[in-house]
């Protein structure tokens, strides 16, 4: 994150001990929880007693235990979920009223009866119980407290939405003591929990006609009796109306064992729908609680519940729900035995409750190491739904991820799955930990073949069940059960932030997969003959090559990873034989093919009026580190090809979110000067933008250095002799080339709430005109007079201008959602002034020349300098001049203005301003 004062205050001790092992420890602290609650649905509160057993297991003696007060979160604009929420670009929260918000108050420790003192450092998220006396090791405590939750409307996991309750990360929690010592971390939307096991007891008093469910169960025969008669939708209820809250009150018990978090959900509109599962000769209840829960989501938690169970190992707990309720963290979010789903699609549904194995059994550090819990599951859940034979749109995500990926890799910008859960940006954390990390987990299952991946996740999820294990863990086990080093895997694919590419290659006879990426990893290397294939692993480390032996001689073809299950998403290189194809419109890279793409395309302008054409380009759903695109067309008018063209390269640098953008851009149409005689001109632009280095990926700050020579050629679309004498001017011209040399640096911070945009630009231009002087006498006919020049031949009338300018945009937020204050402050000076005026500072956007300051021709126009007409009011969007919608005048020295933008509440689209300028 860039607040470095809340990393330093908030997970000092887990980050900084990080280091110190990625192996857990042999011993556990063990808890056993007793809560008392009582639910107040006037105001909004829950009054609580808590009572926890604290088992000190470790070798060490503590004279001090951590308890995070997770609540806190939601108490003002200040804290580290409050910070995390504007720099991921919400604002719901910051713009929120202060009665909407929450905390946990009212706590008063007891340690064995005696009264202990507790201290806040600045996060007030998490508390320093001091020990009266230390714990030694092997001894136990009873830590006595009650507090107060002023529950907040729903603004990321914990709140309610009117009288429905979504109690989750609600009571004070022991934070985790491991073999890394005290892992203490406020709450966050982007990124999740690690706490302790133990036993719960938890007595929840509310009205009576509230329908409730939690992580646990209950014996209770009255509320079993209450939940059976609100199964199959008897009562039905309108979302939006409210049934009023029964006098009388009742007191449920819930118990649970081996889970390391309590979650319950309340409301009086919900229904119930219940089945069950068989696992390992034990029913599994499975409940859907939701206004109107479906058998279709039954069967999705059938899925998970079989599908982890066979592969990962049996599912321990007597019952998995999900409730339909609000969620502002996501699709879904998990606690032990009961998800929370705010979509209730099959994908949701299974990734939500396979998460029961990872986040709630396994129980790994997942604020620091998301991919222990989030990348194995979310490639679970796609093998889950694959393996029923249900056509989702995973496969579509799946596309998407890699397109976007792809970006990110060419410009530097993709993030290690294995980094910490706040280093990410908002979408990376998507990216790289959820469908990168899936990917990562099927490359890793493609290599080891199906049988031997599920007995090594077998073996592990055996070995470390309940016991919070760290990186190494998983990479040792298994290591022992492939008998592999799969160091590549652990050490190099999951904690790479580059480019995973191979191509092949025949080179006197000889197959060869070359490593043209940042990755030692394995590939598959397929050799086919019609519809028969073999495949071939190898393994080349970065820059170098391996010779892949042929499993028969008289192949076909070869192809690296046939089937996409690596993440190698660069396919131009990986077929040894290559075809083009002309497709219509847009596609993905196939492997084998080189795809030219084309599309009809057509025009129209004042000066070559309708004109047709073709776009002609190799575009795909993802870039590639060439890009191009061609649109030639045909004026009708003029009979001759105009038209456009673009070509890119983009070469990753080493910084973060730094890359280098190099290439050409081209351009032909018809226009007018003046708006009297038409010329065709021809600008052909090469140009390079250099992206420096961000200080953190989540960094809103960048910079980029650009640098363009544009040159522009003219030449006549009538004839200039003709011209000359039907106009009986002896004195004629036409327009020499022009050139311009750009040097520019630009400052962004795209934070949501005060953005700011700082660019500088350096212009030096040269421009000519040829003027053609008489060369015959001229009689004027009708008259007596004849006109004599002399033959003086023709001269260049050159002009050169050097331009500084440079612009200041600010958006200041002044408490109106979404609708900052804008004030854009401009100046330009002329260091070396034009001789020409067509080239001096405009303090107009538009007027009697319309495009008239768009002398780079960096704009596209209908009529560029359009003298009447509607087209007269087009208004210039790239330049940074006045506003002015008029003609005023031009400056051969300096132009300043300061524009003020003011927005207006509500939906009024309406946006005043008001301009001062010199």
């Amino acid at each position: 994150m860039k607040n470095l004062l809340l990393i330093i205050l908030g997970i000092s001790v887990s980050f900084g001990l990080n280091a110190q092992s990625l192996e857990q420890s042999n011993w556990q602290q063990e808890l056993s929880y007793v809560i008392d609650v009582d639910l107040n649905d006037v105001d909004h509160t829950i009054n609580a007693q808590m009572r926890v057993m604290y088992t000190n297991n470790s070798p060490n003696s503590l004279d001090a235990i951590y308890f995070h007060l997770w609540p806190n979160a939601y108490q003002n604009s200040r804290t580290a979920f409050a910070r995390q929420h504007l720099e991921n670009g919400k604002t719901t929260f910051h713009y929120s009223q202060q009665e909407e918000r929450g905390a946990l108050t009212g706590l008063s420790f007891k340690v064995d009866d005696k009264e202990v003192i507790h201290e806040f450092s600045e996060h007030q998220e998490i508390a320093k119980l001091l020990l009266n006396q230390p714990i030694e090791s092997g001894q136990s405590i009873v830590i006595e407290t009650p507090f107060m939750l002023d529950i907040p409307k729903v603004f990321s996991r914990l709140g309610h939405e009117g009288q429905d309750y979504y109690i989750t990360q609600w009571y004070p929690k022991p934070a985790v003591y491991d073999a890394n010592g005290w892992n203490t971390m406020p709450y966050l939307d982007q990124g999740e929990f690690y706490s302790e096991f133990g036993k719960f007891i938890v007595r929840i008093n509310l009205p009576e006609n509230y329908v409730l469910t939690a992580t646990g169960t209950t014996t209770d025969p009255e509320e079993i009796a209450f939940n059976e008669n609100r199964k199959d939708y008897p009562l039905k209820i309108d979302k939006d109306s409210v049934p009023p809250s029964a006098l009388d009150r009742k007191t449920v018990e819930y118990s649970a064992e081996n889970v390391h978090d309590f979650a319950w959900f309340a409301s009086k509109k919900f229904n119930i729908k219940e089945s069950s599962v068989e696992i390992e000769g034990k029913n599994v209840i499975t409940r859907v609680v939701a206004y109107d829960p479906a058998n279709l989501h039954l069967n999705h938690i059938a899925t998970a519940l079989e599908y982890y169970s066979d592969k990962v190992g049996p599912y321990p707990y007597p019952h998995a729900t999900v409730v339909n309720g609000e969620l502002k963290a996501g699709g879904g979010m998990e606690y032990p035995m009961i998800t929370l789903c705010d979509i209730m699609s099959e994908e949701v549904i299974v990734h939500e409750v396979g998460h029961n194995w990872f986040y709630g059994i396994l129980a790994n550090n997942e604020r620091v190491y998301p991919w222990m819990d989030e990348s194995i599951n979310s490639f679970y859940d796609g093998m889950a739904t694959a393996s029923v034979g249900k056509i989702t749109s995973s496969s579509l995500e799946d596309n998407v991820m890699n397109y976007l990926v792809k970006d990110n890799l060419l410009t530097s910008e993709h993030q290690a799955i294995g980094d910490h859960s706040m280093d990410f940006t908002s979408m990376n954390y998507g990216l790289s930990v959820y469908g990168m990390g899936a990917r990562a987990f099927k490359h890793l299952y493609s290599y080891l073949g199906e049988e031997r991946f599920h007995q090594a996740m077998q073996q592990y999820y055996e070995q470390w069940k309940f016991k919070h294990p760290l990186p190494n863990d998983m990479k040792n086990s298994f290591e022992a059960s492939t008998g592999e080093d799969l160091s590549w895997f652990f050490d190099g694919l999951l904690n790479s932030e580059r480019a995973l590419d191979y191509k092949v290659k025949r080179q006197g006879g000889n197959i060869y997969a070359v490593n043209k990426g940042k990755i030692a990893a394995p590939i598959p290397v397929v050799f086919a003959k019609g519809q028969t294939t073999e495949t071939v692993w190898a393994m080349a480390e970065p820059g170098s090559e391996v010779k892949v032996d042929p499993p028969f001689a008289d192949y076909e073809q070869v192809i690296i990873d046939q089937d996409g299950n690596t993440s190698d998403f660069f396919a131009n290189n990986d077929a040894l034989r290559s075809v083009a194809r002309v497709k219509l419109g847009i596609g993905k890279d196939h492997k084998a093919e080189r795809e030219i793409f084309v599309l009809p395309a057509f025009a129209w302008n004042s000066y070559d009026k309708w004109m047709a054409g073709l776009l002609i380009h190799n575009y795909t759903f993802s870039n590639k580190r060439f890009n191009y695109h061609l649109v030639p067309f045909y004026s009708f008018k003029n009979k001759q090809i105009n038209g456009l063209a673009h070509l890119q390269w983009t070469k990753p640098l080493a910084g973060q979110a730094s890359y280098v953008e190099a290439g050409l851009e081209a351009q032909k149409f018809s226009w007018s000067q003046l708006g009297y005689r038409q010329y065709n001109y021809l600008k052909f632009q090469p140009f390079v933008n250099i992206h420096l280095p961000k200080s953190s990926m989540r960094s809103s700050i960048e910079r980029t250095i650009g640098l363009k020579y544009i040159r522009m050629a003219f030449d006549p679309n009538f004839d200039l002799e003709a011209d000359r004498i039907a106009s009986l001017n002896p004195n004629y011209s036409s327009l020499e080339p022009w050139q311009f040399f750009v040097a520019s640096y630009t400052l962004e911070n795209k934070r949501k709430l005060n953005s700011y945009a700082f660019s500088i630009e350096i212009e030096h231009g040269r421009t000519s005109t040829r003027i053609y002087e008489g060369r015959e006498d001229t009689a004027i006919m009708g008259q007596d007079t004849i006109f004599s020049f002399p033959l003086t031949g023709e001269t260049d009338k050159k002009s050169d201008h050097t331009k500084i300018s440079a612009n200041l945009e600010l958006n200041t937020d002044i408490g109106i959602k979404n609708k900052p204050l804008n004030i854009r402050v401009f100046a330009a000076y002329l260091i070396e002034g034009p001789e020409d005026g067509y080239f001096k500072l405009p303090i107009s956007y538009t007027g009697n020349r319309a495009m008239y300051a768009d002398y780079r021709f960096d704009e596209l126009s209908v009529h560029r300098n359009a003298g009447e007409g509607m087209f007269r009011n087009q208004i210039q969007t790239r330049g940074a001049n006045s506003r002015f919608v008029g003609v005023l005048g031009q400056s051969d020295r300096l132009l300043a203005n300061v524009i003020f933008t003011v927005p207006l509440p509500g939906k009024i689209p309406l946006k005043p301003y008001a301009e001062v300028l010199t």
